[in-house]
């Protein structure tokens, strides 16, 4: 029986998944407003890590302020990003523009988080 590399295909699901974000939120857009648009991919993803966290059962935080400093992050980092970028494809900024845009933002945060 051979071993299947979870982690190989967790990371081709992300990538895959990633690259075609900003196709899918313009086509979304376009039959819904941002906010819904954005609430009803939000519980989607929710549901699929939910389902994915049951399958592999990884370790969880333990303390009330592990969970808030997990919470507080995931509040800013996605739901803050998402809504954004929501809001700029639905202001007829294109998809080729867009990812240029997330593609550089790791270098630019580095570029401004340098001393």
């Amino acid at each position: 029986m051979q071993h299947v590399n979870y982690r190989w295909i967790t990371f081709s699901l992300f990538v895959m998944l990633w690259s075609g974000g900003a196709i899918f939120i313009e086509l979304g857009l376009k039959y819904a407003d941002p906010l819904p648009f954005l609430a009803l991919r939000f519980l989607i993803s929710s549901v699929m890590m939910w389902a994915f966290c049951l399958f592999v059962k990884p370790s969880f935080p333990k303390q009330l302020s592990e969970w808030s400093i997990v919470i507080l992050t995931a509040v800013f980092q996605q739901i803050g990003y998402q809504f954004f970028c929501f809001e700029a494809l639905d202001n007829n900024i294109s998809p080729g523009v867009f990812t240029i845009i997330l593609g550089a933002q790791p270098i630019l945060t580095a570029i401004l988080m340098s001393e």
